[in-house]
């Protein structure tokens, strides 16, 4: 079951939001303020973020720089009634994956929460397959490489292999 934090400051939207992603089958996690919707990310790491910009203490644009500051991917879709551009890109450059003006259309949000979590599955699979290639990879770069040195008389030298990271050439020699 996905997780989904919401934090917003309205207890009618809050509820209206809770209440209808419970019954698409989501786990929800609520949160009235930035402080209290901060702590939740951090501590349970949810699937998706759903955030009003104005709230009490910090507010959402500082909320999103937090967690993206703190190194977190989690997708996070902004919810406003300030629709103006200007207030749509500074919310798409402080780290919001989406932008969804208020009043908004209760359809159009869940598909787009959807569409955000499909990507996020799909990036986790592809991210799975290419560490799992990675693995194999270094296994088989081990197996190429000899596994004793050659004597050379007076002569003491050693050797090491990392294997790379991400996907490239490799080249191992006596010279």
């Amino acid at each position: 079951m996905d997780r989904i934090v919401i934090v917003e400051d309205d207890p009618a939207i809050l509820r209206g939001l809770s209440d209808n992603l419970r019954q698409e089958g989501y786990g929800v996690l609520p949160a009235a303020d930035g402080e209290t919707g901060y702590r939740l990310i951090c501590d349970t790491r949810p699937d998706l973020v759903l955030l009003d910009l104005m709230l009490p203490g910090l507010s959402g644009y500082e909320l999103c720089r937090k967690v993206r500051r703190a190194g977190l991917t989690t997708p996070v879709v902004m919810l406003s009634a300030r629709g103006e551009e200007s207030d749509r890109v500074l919310g798409l450059d402080t780290g919001a994956d989406d932008y969804v003006t208020k009043p908004f259309s209760l359809t159009e949000l869940l598909a787009r929460i959807r569409a955000i979590l499909r990507q996020r599955r799909d990036w986790r699979a592809e991210h799975t397959l290419v560490a799992r290639d990675l693995r194999e990879a270094a296994g088989v770069q081990r197996q190429l490489l000899p596994r004793v040195r050659p004597a050379v008389a007076a002569l003491d030298y050693g050797g090491c292999c990392i294997p790379a990271r991400q996907v490239g050439g490799d080249y191992f020699d006596y010279v």
